[in-house]
């Protein structure tokens, strides 16, 4: 039987393009899509890694917490108080300098003094025995204390001489006095603190996050942006220059009242009953630094009368239940360009 090759009344052929490409409307619906979901989706995923942040940076102070408690049971429960064993005092000025244990200059905020020589000039080399890791010292966000401009390189708070937080040196780790009106100085050498003194321990800070430059040569009172790259010490001088008291936003705003990196506006508080907060800086009251709560009397602290230490007079116009802050949108205030800290 022959076949006809030219016969196709049994073949079924096809009328679709063998590859149909997407039109030019289909292509821009399906980037409209693509855009819409990115749209919904980015500030969900933003929200989630700030959060993770922020419970990074709570465990860090959790860690702090712990050593400070650690430090104290191996010391009669005294809290750990900086500078020369046989005079300790809350802060000591570089004199010739900063210097880390490579002999590079660096910021003041781990040790002081000359090399071979040094001692702790913050509590944070005091407790990191208790903590071992001193990255604990670092915010994940904020990164203070991983860099400096002596060098480049990624290193630690050990080396830097740089942290994220700060220390309540107005009447936790140290002593501050104010009196007419004024700044009036620190306690030297450091009275002794122990929790048994905080009045409230649920409303004493201990720490919080800080914020500052990076740059040795911003340390201690030098350089064209005065001491910027101080920022570990909540001290007398803070409270005086800083928030309500400046009249405007001050030099020392930088440290607390608009650190940068804070997280969605607020920054984690430790507490002296060893519990964390995360709140915005607006609703810290000075009264939470210097151990004075409610409508204090002229007998003593705490507004509930009794025989109680006597306290100094706040700087005017700062009140014990006054906010720390010139006004409420300091807290979404950064201080300076990011281009100058971690």
């Amino acid at each position: 039987m022959s076949h006809d090759m030219n016969d196709t009344s049994g073949i079924c052929v096809s009328t679709r393009p063998a590859n149909r490409a997407f039109t030019l409307i289909e292509l821009l619906v399906v980037i409209a899509i693509i855009a819409i979901l990115a749209a919904m989706l980015l500030p969900a995923l933003a929200r989630a890694k700030e959060e993770g942040w922020r419970a990074s940076c709570i465990d860090n102070l959790h860690q702090c917490s712990l050593g400070v408690i650690m430090y104290a049971d191996d010391n009669k429960q005294v809290f750990p108080s900086p500078g020369p064993a046989n005079y300790p005092t809350w802060w000591t000025g570089k004199g010739s300098g900063y210097v880390n244990s490579q002999g590079l200059p660096c910021g003041g905020e781990w040790m002081a003094g000359s090399l071979g020589a040094q001692f702790p000039n913050t509590p944070a080399p005091m407790i990191l025995p208790y903590v071992k890791n001193p990255m604990v010292f670092v915010c994940p966000k904020r990164r203070r204390g991983i860099t400096y401009t002596t060098t480049n390189g990624n290193y630690d708070p050990s080396v830097t001489g740089f942290l994220s937080y700060g220390f309540n040196e107005i009447s936790c780790f140290a002593a501050a006095v104010a009196s007419g009106g004024t700044y009036a100085g620190m306690d030297v050498p450091t009275p002794q603190f122990k929790a048994t003194q905080a009045y409230k321990p649920t409303d004493l800070v201990c720490m919080t996050e800080v914020s500052g430059a990076n740059d040795p040569t911003l340390c201690d009172g030098s350089g064209s942006n005065g001491i910027t790259g101080d920022a570990a010490w909540l001290d007398g001088e803070w409270a005086a220059y800083s928030g309500y008291n400046s009249g405007t936003y001050a030099e020392d705003d930088h440290r607390l009242q608009t650190a940068w990196g804070k997280h969605n506006n607020r920054v984690n508080v430790l507490y002296v009953d060893g519990h964390i907060q995360t709140q915005y800086v607006s609703q810290l009251t000075w009264g939470e630094f210097w151990n004075v709560y409610g409508s204090p009397s002229a007998s003593g602290r705490g507004g509930a009368g009794g025989t109680v230490t006597p306290w100094p007079t706040l700087p005017t116009p700062q009140t014990w239940n006054g906010s720390i802050d010139y006004d409420t949108g300091m807290d979404s205030i950064v201080w300076c360009p990011l281009g100058q800290m971690e």
